[in-house]
């Protein structure tokens, strides 16, 4: 509810008024609602103001807060009546009414606003904003699209400058198959619009990993409040795993269908299973079966997000896994507050949460390749078959006639029951193309709305595709729409949003489904199950190819036939659909990434911890290694490469004929391999430089490439790196290692882990904060990240005092307050060799 008005009354008031305004802020302030609420009854009670309605107003929005709303909603009438012109009364009111149940009252008290003269909407701009926007938002949610539409234009005409509206307006034209999208609005760039696309509108709009990511990181930097995690670094000692499951879509919903049968497999002699839920409660079988599929069932729909996350740190969850994304209804800043040690995405949305909170993705290597995880802000926990569950026990109703669903019945049936806003002009295209080709076929879709409907049919009008070509199918119960795909011939995907329940839906009933897969999860989906069930040839990779493909199996039967029957055996023999062995998978690769303290008198062994991280950094960093990337950075044969720290000479051996290298390392690894060219001296670094210069160790020749590391420590990597930048040029490379801890136990000062890179990444957020004229990037390469600078100045002059201050600042910080933001402090740019070459090309 908004807060109420600040009442400062203008001179003309009574001086009354302002104390009465003044002393009930306080009693708010202190807790003291009821105070208020009392305090502003007897003032109305015996006051004749004209400005009475400003303490009606703040009445109203008191009774609000304590949940009084039959009472709310007459102060707020009576403000209206009081002074008509007032608009947050309105605004408000309407608030209220939407959230009583009562959305046609709500939309009458907005468009009240609209009804306003034009002279009071001209003084209150921001204020009729928000009402056309109020109104645009519950319509589009009552699926009245050209109505929201029609007031977002309005909106967008008075402040072009409203991201969030423009990113409504997109979807509305989505969901409704308008055609261009990105249709011209007065004041709003293309490039404007495509910047403003919504996390799942962006999945249809453009196929770019790249563009995803930064959708999601700039609604986590709108959306998501950094907080200090709740959950105890080092875990919990629980003699069985605890998961707990998070989402609002235990309901009739594509998430509660997919996984009612994950809930019940589970494995309780090792698992116990929660569900943490705000979910509506619509009475469906499958909400019942979940919710009864759960060992422990939390309903948190009536509490805050503080509260939420309070509730589950309270039932000592060891892995909390998100079914939402950024979905619809999501709510992130549970999990921003970390009330589970390791926490998971899966699911609900098909890209990158952006989220620093939360630690790993579900996946496998085909629909999130290695290539593909840079884009990704979440490490992939790789399933080694399918990532996506199913459900063997999904009810299915007779199957019904082509002629009762408006199908011909000799014809070719072409279907795609995806959600409208999935087509994209491009596509369609192509189907009108099939269609065109293969004369005696249809098109059976998905009636999603009417507008969209009309819309298809005079686009395929257009393209001389008659009406009767396309077959519309109406929202029916889950049973009877999974029969009806006994009916068609071949599924058409789309791209680059791919089909991901429905793909599932339609493989089971064992319809063959065409995909064309690209460069994102979202368009990555479809092919992953083809893949897992043997069926490559269903993957296509353009347009051209999948419109090839789709008529040819229209018009070779024998070929489809083919396909049917491996379908069908593959239903039964994959592990696609082999539900106890997607759960016994799933486990494992959770029990792999769980965080938990032995249970008392059974500590983890030395090996089994060692394992456990390397495993773990594995996952969060695949791609080459820092070592693959010295060895790429040698390549280009530098002059002269020093390396400096703890095992830096493991370096030594990648040096090739043409590069003099240098190594300062107190522990070197010297054997008979070691190139001639190479002068190693056995010291620490503070050691070294308390006898000798880098001049001498240089015979005064700058240094080209030079690796930093292995000291654990950001004070001697820091000055060894402005002792080595005195010696460098302008193409010098530097890298540093070890910089991208994986968790506040491997990224602390002091050893907590056997697996522990120390502090060395202070060193980078002190070269990037002193160091702006410095490029400084950090590459995900395994065991624990490598930073790269260039841009390097030898006659750079760093005032002692403020690195002293920096150090000082930096020296006790503790990595968990710094974990949320650590991608973009450390600069984190994909593992892609290609990339860093343009950098370096630039």
């Amino acid at each position: 509810m908004p807060s109420s008005h600040p009442g400062a009354a203008p001179q003309a008031a009574a001086p009354d008024l302002a104390q009465v305004l003044a002393h009930a802020e306080q009693f708010i302030a202190a807790g003291q609602a009821d105070a208020a609420i009392a305090l502003y009854r007897q003032w109305l009670s015996t006051a004749d103001s004209p400005l009475a309605y400003v303490a009606r107003f703040n009445l109203a929005v008191a009774l609000g807060n304590v949940g009084r709303p039959a009472e709310a909603e007459a102060a707020y009438r009576d403000a209206v009546a009081h002074h008509p012109h007032f608009i947050p009364s309105y605004l408000n009111l309407g608030t209220l009414l939407e959230a009583q149940g009562r959305p046609e009252e709500a939309l009458a008290a907005w468009r009240a606003v609209l009804g306003l003269p034009q002279q009071v909407l001209a003084a209150h701009r921001g204020l009729h904003l928000q009402a056309l926007n109020n109104l645009a938002r519950l319509l589009e949610i009552q699926r009245r699209f050209p109505d929201a539409e029609s007031l977002l234009e309005q909106s967008l005409a008075l402040e072009p400058k409203q991201p969030h509206a423009l990113q409504h307006w997109i979807h509305l034209r989505q969901k409704q198959c308008k055609w261009p999208v990105f249709a011209s609005l007065p004041g709003i760039t293309q490039d404007e619009m495509r910047a403003s696309v919504s996390a799942l509108a962006g999945l249809s709009a453009h196929e770019d990993p790249a563009m995803t990511l930064d959708v999601a990181r700039r609604f986590v930097a709108e959306k998501v409040q950094a907080q200090s995690p709740l959950a105890p670094p080092h875990g919990y000692a629980h003699a069985r795993l605890r998961i707990g499951y998070l989402s609002s879509d235990f309901c009739l919903h594509p998430v509660s269908l997919l996984m009612a049968e994950v809930f019940e497999l589970h494995d309780r002699s090792k698992v116990e299973v929660f569900g943490f839920c705000w979910s509506r409660e619509d009475g469906s079988a499958i909400r019942r079966r979940v919710v009864g599929a759960f060992d422990h069932y939390v309903r948190i729909a009536g509490m805050s997000d503080e509260e939420a996350a309070q509730c589950i740190r309270a039932h000592e969850i060891d892995i909390l896994i998100d079914l939402h994304g950024l979905t619809s209804g999501v709510r992130p800043n549970i999990l921003a507050r970390k009330p589970a040690p390791v926490q998971v995405t899966y699911l609900g949305y098909p890209g990158t949460t952006g989220m620093p909170a939360i630690d790993y993705v579900v996946a496998d290597r085909f629909v999130l390749p290695e290539a593909l995880a840079p884009y990704f802000s979440e490490r992939p926990l790789y399933l080694p078959d399918c990532f996506q569950a199913s459900d063997r026990q999904r009810p299915v109703a007779a199957v019904p006639t082509r002629a009762s669903c408006g199908l011909p019945d000799d014809a070719f049936v072409f279907c795609s029951f995806n959600n409208n806003y999935k087509f994209t002009p491009a596509l369609f295209e192509v189907w009108m193309n099939i269609l065109r080709t293969v004369p005696h076929s249809v098109l059976w879709l998905l009636a999603d709305n009417e507008w969209a409907q009309a819309n298809l049919i005079a686009e395929a009008a257009k393209r001389g595709i008659a009406r009767e070509r396309l077959v519309f199918a109406s929202r029916v119960a889950p049973e009877v729409y999974l029969a009806r795909y006994r009916l068609a011939d071949l599924f058409l995907d789309t791209t680059p949003f791919n089909a991901g329940t429905t793909a599932n839906d339609a493989l089971w009933m064992g319809l063959p489904l065409l995909t064309c897969t690209g460069k994102t999860f979202s368009s990555r989906m479809a092919g992953s199950l083809l893949h897992a069930l043997g069926l490559p040839e269903l993957i296509t990779t353009d347009l051209t190819s999948y419109e090839a493909a789709a008529i040819r199996l229209a018009q070779e039967p024998s070929a489809l036939a083919a396909l049917r029957e491996r379908l069908e055996r593959a239903r039964r023999e994959s592990a696609v659909f082999d539900m106890p062995r997607f759960v016994r998978n799933l486990e494992s690769a959770l029990e792999d990434v769980a965080i938990r303290q032995a249970p008392a008198g059974s500590p983890l062994s030395a090996a089994e911890e060692q394992r456990r991280h390397i495993e773990a950094a594995q996952r969060r960093f695949p791609g080459p290694t820092w070592l693959e990337w010295m060895a790429w950075l040698l390549q280009r044969t530098p002059r002269l490469y020093a390396a400096i720290g703890q095992e830096s000479t493991r370096s030594l051996h990648l040096v090739q004929r043409g590069t003099r290298a240098i190594a300062i390392d107190p522990e070197p690894m010297i054997d008979d391999s070691l190139p001639a060219w190479s002068r190693v001296y056995k010291s620490t670094t503070d050691a070294f430089f308390a006898r000798h210069t880098l001049m001498e160790a240089t015979d005064g020749d700058p240094i080209d490439l030079a690796l930093l590391g292995g000291d654990h420590a950001f004070e001697p990597v820091l000055r060894t790196f402005l002792q080595l930048e005195r010696h460098a040029h302008s193409d010098t490379v530097i890298a540093i290692r070890d910089t991208f801890p994986l968790s506040a136990a491997t990224g602390s000062s002091d050893r907590q882990s056997l697996f522990w890179l120390g502090d060395t990444w202070k060193a980078v957020y002190i070269l990037r904060e002193l160091r702006p004229d410095l490029d400084i990037v950090t590459i995900p390469a395994f065991p624990g990240g490598l930073t790269l600078i260039t841009r390097l100045d030898p006659h750079a002059k760093l005032p002692t005092e403020r690195l002293d201050e920096a150090i000082a600042r930096w020296r006790d910080a503790a990595p968990a307050n710094w974990l949320n933001d650590l991608e973009e402090s450390l600069g984190v740019v994909p593992n892609d060799f290609a990339q860093f070459a343009d950098r370096l090309t630039q």
